[in-house]
């Protein structure tokens, strides 16, 4: 959850003007949105998991 965190506090401190290079960057790091019947969202990013990467 920290590394989550951590690119996303990464991503909005980043000030994109340029639309096409925004919506680049979300695509890439966001998988899909889901939005739940009760309204709640679940969001699942593009982040490999580092424990799985053999460290």
């Amino acid at each position: 959850m920290q590394k989550i965190k951590e690119e996303v506090r990464r991503f909005t401190e980043l000030q994109i003007d340029d639309e096409e290079a925004l919506q680049e960057l979300l695509q890439r790091l966001i998988e899909r949105i889901d939005i739940e019947l009760d309204g709640g969202i679940v969001i699942y990013n593009n982040f490999g998991n580092p424990l799985s990467a053999g460290v």
